[in-house]
């Protein structure tokens, strides 16, 4: 009978320390920031104020930038302020190149250039390269504009409808620029400027240098020349 008794006894302490050992941890404090034995916070010791840049400084001090080169930042008053930059002065590109940077009223602002402000070129002569409305365009000639000059007088490069530069040669015959001698002629052959002696006997009293009032050219080893004489000399033509 005691040792029924004695094993029951046994039971029952065991039982108590079950129920006991959860209770004791739900009592427990938890630790964790801004406790005493916790971390202690970012705010710092309780009634501490944040510190001050300007305490103590003159006005017109420079305080910590905000961030922004839209605004002048410095001490007024012993506080720091984050006054409107000059209005015009330049801020971040917005990668536009038809929009200014500027700023105003303390911010970055990226107002529209003027229509036809140049801009990159597309590398064709036959379209304008300009700004409009904002943005880079590429605006197509009217046909026929000059687009290239190759030096040669007797052909031409002008745009066509089609935004193209097209090569133009000159009718053979076409009068081009003088050689200045007055015993040749100045026409266009297959696209180019050519000076081919006139006929023997063609008079040669012309104001180009060379000429002779009362002159003709004639046809000497091999070349015409402006000779001044009675009557010309045979009737040999080029």
């Amino acid at each position: 009978m005691v040792a029924v008794r004695h094993r029951a006894w046994h039971w029952v302490l065991l039982l108590s320390l079950l129920v006991a050992i959860p209770l004791a941890s739900q009592e427990r404090p938890e630790i964790g920031p801004g406790t005493e034995q916790g971390t202690p916070t970012d705010d710092g010791p309780p009634g501490e104020s944040p510190v001050n840049p300007c305490a103590g400084k003159a006005d017109g001090v420079r305080c910590p930038d905000d961030g922004t080169v839209c605004t002048r930042d410095i001490c007024r008053a012993e506080q720091c302020r984050h006054e409107p930059a000059r209005d015009g002065h330049g801020c971040e590109d917005d990668g536009n190149e038809c929009t200014d940077d500027i700023c105003a009223a303390g911010a970055c602002t990226h107002p529209m250039l003027d229509n036809e402000t140049p801009c990159t070129s597309d590398d064709n002569p036959c379209t304008a390269d300009q700004c409009l409305r904002g943005q880079c365009e590429h605006l197509i000639l009217p046909q026929g504009t000059v687009c290239a000059e190759d030096g040669e007088p007797c052909t031409s490069h002008t745009c066509n409808e089609r935004a193209r530069c097209v090569r133009s040669v000159a009718l053979d015959g076409a009068i081009c620029p003088s050689d200045g001698d007055c015993c040749t002629r100045d026409i266009c052959q297959a696209g180019r400027c050519t000076h081919q002696g006139v006929r023997h006997g063609t008079p040669c009293d012309g104001d180009e240098e060379g000429c002779a009032k009362g002159g003709y050219c004639l046809w000497i080893d091999g070349r015409p020349q402006c000779s001044v004489i009675a009557s010309p000399a045979g009737d040999a033509g080029c």
